[in-house]
């Protein structure tokens, strides 16, 4: 049995279609991903409780409604495993 980990981060940025689709398409059989509530009851797919690497504002995604989850920051420092295929357009 393969298990995608954060949805094949070393590879794709985590927990997005890109990423999901690549783990299935290496033979992965089940895919992780972490959900969050947001203070609404809306599930937002997010590897963190807290939105600071992401979005570079500190604070937790249950204490903000969907509507005032601030955007993604447009240039995230991702780490892939050495000799990995590099990612420059994804969707969130």
């Amino acid at each position: 049995m393969f298990y995608g980990y954060v949805s094949g981060a070393g590879e794709r940025i985590e927990n997005t279609m890109e990423a999901f689709k690549n783990a299935v398409d290496l033979g992965s059989d089940m895919l992780e991903l972490d959900c969050h509530l947001t203070k609404d009851g809306e599930v937002v797919v997010l590897h963190d409780s807290d939105l600071e690497r992401t979005t570079g504002v500190k604070t937790e995604v249950h204490k903000l409604t969907y509507a005032e989850l601030p955007p993604c920051l447009s240039d995230l420092e991702i780490q892939f495993k050495p000799g990995q295929l590099k990612s420059s357009n994804f969707p969130i």
